[in-house]
């Protein structure tokens, strides 16, 4: 009661109003630093982070030093950042996460922010959606951050450790979470090793530090916020050691085989909404008749029933060019959400070698656990915690109660013109997609560009090839050809443009057009299906009308979509068929589409809520056996 008493009363005290007018206020002062010489700016801005890194800061210094980086962004970038940015870069200096509307400008107001943070002399990482955004932010702003006296680098996954290093002792560092959890945790392996050893004993005694890659977690702003600290927040990166483990290689090659013979619901029992596996009685039965094919070690019930609940795991629920994809005959995992790629990632539990079995590759040694971590629990340990995303629907409680952090909301620069055409619903995907080809060809008509959002690459492939045999080419964007993505994206906007994209068009990706292509209406988005989450729908509405641009959006749905298939109750599809034919009733059927949506996203909040208390339940434990 007293911590929600608290986030009431920093709402109180946060007036969007009063930040307007402080933002307002600085914009226009910025304006009086254009007599300035070049050097006299440097000199002035230099003079600032001296302030900032004694201590001497206050709303005054604060206001002098974002009119200034304003005044340098406009001579470096040709930008001069408006008042809905400053005012968003002032709430997250000030320990916020902003809700800024698509297309308003995200990357230079986080740049304003960053700039002063880092003046404080302890490193800031700027977290992306991904390397290729990494790389592109830092390589963008590099001039503007340099002529503010702030040092700036990047890491992607392929980088070695020397290169991280050098990055990692800039004042800015932009990179995905992912990356700096990696490295974290990696080095919290060395740390406990060296300790234990009799070099860490001596270094202990003389007082010396192990050697860490990453800095202090000082400061971090986090892009897209939503995705970072909620629907990736319980999902644990774990640092891992391959082992050799003959027996499991052999075991699961042989599990693969009978699965292929096992029937649903006669031998096992399969859970659509949280995808688990149930042996019947029957099932077990069957399952024993094969007990001596199985290595020893495998051949102990307990042992046995797991391991043939992960072959079937992977029969049911793991599908190529879905949750992942074959590359140099190795699995990498798609991530769902994002439709990237994830190389350095495996399912654990022997759940990885199952799938590998399944497409009749050759078998990775499975791993042992070395550390492991969720994302939730790491952002926590940073000093000073920000963020934006312009999709923060329904978790202000979350973030409040998991990271103290408030949300503000930044109004538009401005209105958007974008045009939200009523959802259409209809009875099988068949016919959802026959839909889809018709609203492509008919919008393609009038030469506007049109991106078809899906949520596979096997719907992304598919699409192309109805477009085809219609006579109209399009471009593809998904996991498979991200090298490409750049080439894509910019020529998406074009007149006459069709692309098909997985979630990988979603965040970040922005999607340019000719004022030709604004005066006939603009992008028109296609949403072929509803995400779990309905913010990553709304990043993909977000490509059209950004910046006061024209554009429309239209949904097209069907009652065997994956959300409605997976949650909604067992016997109740043949009545919404039925109820499609009534009046009225394609808006109840998409009214219940979205109240699903909406009852997974709550018990999605609510789980990773519990899933953090358990984890420092865990930690408790852990310490006080440690300490006996």
């Amino acid at each position: 009661l007293s911590h929600s008493l608290k986030g009431t009363l920093k709402r109180l005290k946060i007036s969007s109003k009063k930040l307007h007018e402080e933002a307002n206020k600085i914009y226009e002062d910025s304006l009086e630093w254009s007599s300035l010489s070049d050097g006299q700016l440097s000199e002035k801005l230099l003079i600032q982070k001296g302030k900032f890194l004694r201590k001497k800061e206050n709303d005054a210094q604060l206001h002098l030093s974002f009119s200034l980086i304003c005044e340098l962004s406009s001579r470096v970038l040709q930008k001069r950042p408006y008042s809905v940015q400053i005012m968003g870069a002032l709430a997250m200096f000030r320990g916020n996460i902003i809700e800024m509307s698509t297309g308003e400008g995200k990357t230079l107001t986080a740049s304003l922010a960053v700039i002063v943070l880092s003046w404080r002399g302890k490193p800031c990482h700027l977290i992306t959606s991904n390397d290729y955004l990494a790389k592109r932010d830092a390589l963008l702003l590099q001039e503007l951050y340099e002529k503010a006296h702030v040092s700036v680098g990047y890491i992607t996954g392929e980088m070695k450790d020397e290169e991280r290093k050098l990055n990692y002792a800039k004042n800015v560092l932009y990179a995905t979470s992912g990356d700096i959890l990696a490295d974290h945790l990696k080095d919290n392996l060395k740390v406990e090793y060296e300790e234990d050893s009799t070099k860490g004993l001596i270094d202990k005694l003389l007082n010396k530090q192990v050697a860490r890659l990453v800095p202090p977690l000082a400061t971090v702003i986090i892009d897209e916020a939503d995705s970072v600290l909620a629907d990736e927040a319980i999902t644990p990166l774990i640092i891992s050691m391959q082992v050799e483990d003959e027996d499991l290689s052999t075991a699961t090659k042989e599990a693969y085989k009978i699965v292929q013979t096992m029937q649903v619901k006669e031998h096992y029992i399969k859970n659509s909404i949280y995808h688990t596996i149930e042996l019947t009685p029957k099932g077990l039965e069957y399952i024993n008749r094969f007990k001596e094919r199985f290595p020893l070690s495998w051949k102990v019930e307990y042992r046995l029933k797991y391991i043939i609940r992960q072959a079937l795991l992977a029969k049911e629920f793991y599908h190529l060019h879905k949750q992942y994809v074959i590359q140099d005959e190795k699995i990498v995992i798609v991530d769902e959400k994002t439709g990237r790629l994830m190389p350095s990632r495996s399912w654990s539990g022997g759940l990885h070698q199952a799938v590998e079995a399944k497409e009749g590759l050759e078998l990775t040694k499975p791993t042992k656990t070395n550390i492991k971590m969720s994302f939730q629990r790491f952002f926590r340990l940073y000093g000073t915690i920000c963020g934006m995303s312009g999709t923060l629907q329904n978790i202000s409680k979350e973030l409040w109660q998991i990271y103290h952090l408030h949300i503000i909301k930044i109004p538009q620069r401005v209105p958007k013109k974008i045009e939200i055409f009523e959802d259409i619903m209809v009875a099988n995907k068949d016919e959802k997609w026959h839909r889809v080809c018709e609203e492509v060809v008919s919008i393609h008509q009038t030469k506007r560009p049109v991106l078809a959002g899906v949520r596979t690459i096997l719907e992304a492939d598919a699409l192309e090839k109805k477009l085809q045999s219609r006579g109209l080419e399009s471009r593809v964007l998904h996991a498979l050809n991200h090298e490409e993505e750049a080439n894509i994206v910019a020529n998406a906007g074009e007149i006459g443009a069709i692309t098909i994209a997985t979630n990988m068009a979603g965040r970040g990706t922005d999607i340019h057009i000719s004022d030709e292509c604004n005066e006939l209406g603009g992008l028109h988005v296609v949403v072929t299906e509803r995400n779990e989450s309905r913010r990553v729908d709304l990043q993909l509405f977000g490509r059209a009308g950004r910046q006061g641009q024209n554009g429309s959006v239209r949904t097209i749905l069907s009652i065997e979509d994956e959300l409605l298939e997976r949650y909604m109750p067992k016997g109740l599809k043949p009545y919404l068929q039925t109820l499609l034919q009534r009046r009225l009733g394609q808006r109840f059927i998409i009214n219940f589409y979205v109240l699903m949506q909406h009852l997974v996203e709550k018990n999605m909040s609510k789980k990773r809520i519990e899933n953090l208390i358990k984890e420092y339940d865990f930690l408790k434990n852990i310490s006080f056996t440690k300490n006996k």
